[in-house]
């Protein structure tokens, strides 16, 4: 036997306000029965005070959070694809409109510029016959290149260079060609790199011809009615007034206007004016004179078309000549860059 205390709340009787009153008495229980009736009646009582407090959720409950989640993720997911594709639908709607235009300067053949290698030049190198027998002394080398492009009505085409060695750098137009006369002299190769892909006849080569790798193509300058060579330089150029060079080829007249920008006054070795010193060098004023680069360009080049949406390539070959009593000296490596801009 055992004495337990209980804090016994005396309300009023008839239902009248409470008194706040609180008595302690105390009363005596088994200790073989009471104890362990007493704690299964905790024991209940707990259990039913953390299931109230659990607040378990019913079936319907459970499937409408569910649901709602699945609805918050959907919106989640669902906004940014629903965006993605209005762009893109309103992007191809506004392609048919206005289309971009593309532009490329390329190797030969349209193979990637990287195939465009310009390697070292020997001055006192000799030209060989077909027997291998001397031909003179080389006065130029020829390297072809490609503008291709798409959604163009006209382009500019652009070409800098330093000028540490005595060269002359001039572009003209080029063709295929038969390997007739001297190589390097009468006609240049180019042997492709890639096999080009099949499947595209509107530009093609001149002579109807896609090729593979390793294949030797043959070019040489292209040449009008009159048989004189096509060359993009203006015919004359005084301060800012420029004639430009007029060929009829197949009964159709071409002109050209290239010409340099900052070209020095002085004779002998082109160097530059420096009146675009500080496009290139911005305020650095301490360059060495032949470091500066020569700007020339040739504008309103016509493309394909942009209203007929033609694709088009053009290929040019770019000759960098030298007199014959140039210095085999070493000189510094010259910079050369060939560029193309849409107009």
């Amino acid at each position: 036997m055992r004495e337990d205390l209980e804090i016994i709340d005396l309300e009023a009787d008839n239902g009248e306000q409470d008194l706040g009153i609180e008595y302690i008495t105390f009363t005596e229980t088994d200790h073989a029965s009471g104890t362990d009736e007493k704690r299964e009646n905790n024991a209940g009582r707990k259990e039913r005070d953390i299931k109230t407090k659990k607040h378990p959720l019913s079936r319907m409950q459970r499937i409408q959070l569910a649901a709602a989640a699945v609805l918050t993720l959907s919106l989640f997911i669902g906004i940014p694809v629903y965006s993605w594709f209005h762009w893109q639908r309103e992007l191809a709607r506004l392609e048919r409109i206005h289309a971009p235009n593309a532009l490329f300067v390329t190797a030969a053949h349209r193979e990637d510029a990287i195939y465009l290698e310009m390697g070292t030049i020997d001055v006192s190198a000799r030209w060989r016959d077909g027997l291998g027998q001397d031909a003179g002394q080389m006065l130029y080398k020829d390297y072809v290149f490609c503008v291709a492009g798409d959604y163009v009505n006209s382009y500019t085409l652009q070409l800098a260079h330093t000028a540490n060695n005595e060269y002359r750098y001039e572009i003209f137009e080029a063709e295929a060609a038969s390997p007739e006369g001297i190589e390097n002299k009468d006609y240049t190769i180019y042997e492709m790199k890639r096999d080009f892909p099949a499947g595209m006849p509107e530009i093609e080569d001149h002579d109807g011809e896609n090729g593979n790798a390793g294949e030797i193509l043959y070019y040489r300058i292209r040449r009008d009615d009159s048989d004189r060579k096509i060359s993009l330089n203006a015919a004359q150029v005084n301060g800012e007034s420029v004639t430009k060079s007029t060929y009829t080829v197949g009964g159709a007249a071409v002109s050209y206007d290239g010409h340099y920008l900052n070209l020095s006054g002085s004779t002998g070795l082109a160097l530059a004016s420096g009146n675009l010193h500080d496009i290139t060098y911005d305020d650095y004023s301490r360059v060495e004179i032949h470091s500066e680069p020569l700007y020339w360009q040739a504008s309103g080049i016509p493309g394909g078309g942009a209203a007929l949406k033609e694709p088009f390539y053009h290929e040019y070959i770019l000759r960098v000549s030298w007199n014959a009593d140039a210095s085999t000296e070493y000189k510094d490596t010259d910079l050369i860059c060939i560029s193309a801009k849409a107009e």
